[in-house]
């Protein structure tokens, strides 16, 4: 049996789409569904085509077409989006006859799903208002997760600061590792009455990882003591040589004042031809 050219004959290559996205079916072949025993790639695509689904061109499980640019969240973003998605879902329980007073609690269950926390009475109505609204769903969850992100930010750079302070790293670590978990399960949030939405999350970062100001060690202000010394001293010997060469430019400026405009180091022939005339008398 020839292995190498059964295997070559069964090898499939996989090529991008050239269509543009946002198109339905196979690009190159319209294919309504794949026949038996055939293999299923992406999405139902069969082995060695590209198909296009909801805009994304996918070719063997990859996406190569289409992504858009992501943008990282930041607490600016949060603080807006805490607004946005309040306002919405404020409205939204008000359409349908649902007061946020007195507050409204949510929770994220481990299945992604958005419902009233607790005991409320409203918690069956509300929760059928979210079911019919999936989009806003997927807000809030955003919402949490990207707050949640920025919590732990705050909690990894309270983490070096207290290390750079002195404190023991492996306590510092615990102590992160430990504050991650409560910050990944905090996925509550409230609504009030006047539909503001509170985060269980905020700042949970810096309140258990707080970040302490840097101790300086012994050594280290020595270091600093010896090293604002040597800089004074030699400061101190620029200033002195400075004085000195300016002492030294008057003393040479007044000496020419006083031998008719001649330099100091020059001699003074007219006083020198005096004196030799004084001495022929």
């Amino acid at each position: 049996m020839d292995i190498q050219g059964s295997s070559n004959s069964n090898r499939v290559r996989w090529q991008p789409t050239t269509g543009a996205a946002g198109t339905s079916g196979v690009s190159g072949n319209t294919i309504g569904s794949a026949d038996a025993g055939e293999k299923v790639g992406f999405h139902g695509a069969p082995t060695g085509e590209s198909m296009q689904v909801g805009g994304l061109t996918a070719t063997n499980h990859s996406m190569v077409e289409g992504l858009a640019a992501l943008e990282m969240p930041s607490r600016e973003s949060v603080a807006a989006d805490t607004q946005t998605v309040g306002d919405e879902l404020r409205m939204a329980l008000a359409v349908a006859g649902i007061k946020s007073a007195p507050p409204l609690a949510f929770r994220i269950d481990t299945s992604g799903n958005v419902k009233v926390d607790g005991d409320d009475p409203r918690a069956a109505e509300v929760n059928k208002v979210l079911s019919r609204e999936p989009e806003l769903q997927n807000r809030l969850r955003k919402l949490v997760g990207d707050a949640q992100m920025m919590e732990h930010a705050d909690a990894v750079e309270g983490y070096y600061s207290q290390v750079n302070a002195g404190a023991d790293a492996e306590g510092a670590s615990k102590r992160l590792v430990a504050a991650g978990q409560k910050i990944s399960g905090a996925t509550g949030f409230t609504l009030d009455a006047d539909g503001k939405l509170s985060l269980e999350c905020a700042g949970m970062g810096k309140e258990l990882m707080p970040p302490q100001p840097t101790q300086v060690s012994d050594e280290e202000k020595m270091w600093r003591e010896m090293m604002r010394l040597t800089d004074r001293t030699r400061r101190t010997g620029v200033v002195a040589a400075a004085q000195d060469a300016e002492a030294a430019e008057k003393k040479d400026r007044d000496h020419r004042e006083s031998n008719g405009g001649k330099p100091s180091d020059q001699p003074n022939l007219a006083q020198g031809s005096n004196s030799a005339a004084k001495a022929a008398a």
